[in-house]
């Protein structure tokens, strides 16, 4: 019989890559995908309809923080297992292709049940869905609730049929190709409300010598070995322990918990909110036990980990929306951020590429009506001084 080597895989992924400079919020996101790829469609929590593991997660932020960083070890790992992997630059019939090839089956209750799976796992996800890819779009939103059946037919390539989908996706991109590449309705809702956004500004540390500290191979080995013997063979279905039911019912039932943005950009998000803490409970279960029974251990973190990356969440949408001068605004609270107190001069040496003094003016306006930073003028001077007002480091 399999004994477990590591007591919590998600946890020994984050020492594995401890030395990366990817921000430890890519890392765990990525560890929690490569999870949610092994799991597929075998294991479910039965709700209004079967609710699966498979998640949604970008890696978003600007160039250069270790979004592909945090990804690379996860795909070698990957890349050891039974997992499809769907092609990085892919056309939309070329990837329903390749998931109707990707069948493969599991007994549950004795019964043989055909499921078609795939990881979408893309180091450059505005690549992966482009810039004209409208169709593919929709199709990831009508794949993400895993349909037991799904059709697709061409004029002249006849028809595709897809039993009993799982498609699980990581991908990374910066908050402008983001806003170049997704049109206005698949923002807001749609396809990015399925989705989990993962923002860093900064890198997690700075390594100048990595090569000093090579991956240790023994871990590496413990982490597929676990994946392939113990994780990747779970099948069935979730059950609650009272200690998970107890605290799930009064957050469920209370509406602050789902409108937990201002405005109305996160509707769709907010909607799916407790499904993507359901998934994530799933995830963390399945990263320290074989017993499928959710407690109040995996609602606390889950709820812990969904409220630490919802809290940056909306600066991944920095460059979307019509106000011209949305990710202005962003870039200069995230200099204030960075520096606390910046004068007027600065941001026009700054950023006279991008934004005239007029322009300049009106989005310092809009941070310091938000209550973001403070401005501080002497009579009669033209500069001026803006200091942060927010708590973030």
């Amino acid at each position: 019989m399999y004994k477990r080597k590591l007591d919590d895989w998600i946890k020994s992924f984050l020492y594995y890559t401890r030395n990366s400079e990817a921000p430890t919020i890519y890392r765990k996101w990525t560890a929690f995908s490569t999870i949610a790829s092994v799991l597929g469609r075998k294991c479910y929590l039965e709700w209004d309809c079967p609710t699966y593991a498979n998640m949604y997660i970008v890696l978003i932020g600007p160039s250069g923080v270790g979004k592909n960083t945090a990804m690379w070890p996860a795909k070698q790992i990957i890349n050891q297992l039974d997992i499809n992997v769907a092609s990085e630059s892919v056309i939309r019939e070329q990837l329903i292709n390749e998931i109707e090839k990707s069948t493969s089956f599991h007994l549950d209750n004795g019964i043989q049940v055909f499921t078609t799976s795939i990881t979408i796992f893309s180091q450059e996800f505005t690549v992966f869905i482009g810039y004209d890819k409208r169709q593919l779009i929709m199709d990831l939103t009508d794949w993400y609730d895993c349909p037991d059946l799904w059709r697709y037919s061409t004029k002249n390539s006849g028809r595709n049929i897809l039993n009993n989908l799982y498609v699980n996706m990581i991908g990374a991109t910066t908050p402008k190709l983001l806003g170049s590449t997704l049109s206005s309705d698949a923002t807001g809702g749609g396809l990015t409300a399925r989705m989990i956004f993962v923002y860093a500004q900064e890198r997690g540390s700075y390594v100048a010598m990595p090569w000093l500290y090579k991956l240790d191979e023994k871990l590496k080995d413990d982490l597929i070995s676990d994946l392939a013997n113990l994780i990747s063979p779970m099948q069935g279905m979730f059950r609650l322990d009272n200690s998970f039911i107890d605290l799930y019912v009064p957050w469920y039932e209370n509406p602050s918990n789902h409108k937990i943005f201002p405005g109305d950009f996160f509707e769709g998000y907010e909607r799916r909110r407790p499904k993507h803490l359901l998934k994530l409970c799933m995830v963390l279960n399945a990263s320290c036990s074989e017993e499928m029974v959710l407690t109040k251990r995996e609602f606390n973190e889950a709820l812990v980990l969904l409220e630490e990356v919802e809290a940056v969440m909306p600066r991944a949408f920095a460059g979307i929306g019509e106000s011209d001068i949305s990710e202005l605004i962003e870039r200069i609270t995230q200099l204030l951020i960075k520096r606390r107190t910046v004068t007027y001069s600065e941001l026009v040496r700054y950023y006279y590429n991008d934004a005239d003094g007029e322009k300049i003016n009106r989005a310092v306006s809009s941070i310091v009506t938000m209550k973001r930073a403070r401005m501080d003028r002497k009579p009669g001077a033209i500069d001026y001084t803006l200091s942060y007002a927010g708590n973030e480091k």
